[in-house]
Parts: C-alpha cells; sequence; structure tokens
C-alpha cells in the first residue's frame, strides 16, 4: 500500500474546488485512476510517470493548478475535502 498523507487529501479537494460540483465526481475518479497508473508506471520502471508523477495523489492533483489553500471554514472546501476521504475509504465519490 502506498503511503497516503493528509496534503494528498488536501490538495486533491483543493483541485476539487477548481471546478464545478457537477465536475468534482470525474475529476476525482480521474485523480484516483491516475494516480493508480503512475504507481505501476513507478513500480514498473522505478522512475516517476511523465506525466502523472510519483504515484502520489498529490502529483495528480497538483497537474490541475489548484487554488490556494484555504481554511476548513470555507464550506465548498470542507465538502470536497470529506468527499476524498470518502472515495479513500470506500473507493467511490
Amino acid at each position: 500500500m502506498h503511503e497516503i498523507w493528509l496534503g494528498d487529501a488536501a490538495m486533491a479537494a483543493r483541485a476539487l474546488c477548481g471546478v464545478g460540483p457537477s465536475r468534482r465526481g470525474w475529476l476525482l475518479r480521474r485523480l484516483m485512476l491516475e494516480t493508480r497508473r503512475a504507481r505501476l508506471h513507478v513500480a514498473r520502471t522505478g522512475t516517476a510517470h511523465p506525466i502523472w508523477g510519483d504515484g502520489s495523489i498529490m502529483a495528480a492533483a497538483m497537474r490541475r493548478h489548484p487554488p490556494s489553500e484555504t481554511s476548513l471554514g470555507k464550506g465548498d472546501f470542507r465538502i470536497c475535502l470529506i468527499s476524498v476521504l470518502r472515495t479513500l475509504d470506500f473507493g467511490k465519490p
């Protein structure tokens, strides 16, 4: 199992905040797919994937140029973070 850090979840949530609510489920599924593919590439070659990075959720999310960090007091960010955490627990946005 690849380590997942709080920063990974926060960066993914920020990326989700950068798109409209109707696109968030798609984007979250896409981030998880890119993460899995990058991890496979790293395991196979020993090098980061040229597009998706090192296999971290953060690397996949940063490609989306997420908005600046915000506080948990912002409801939109909190909703996105909860969605990311649910996906990590249950595999579905």
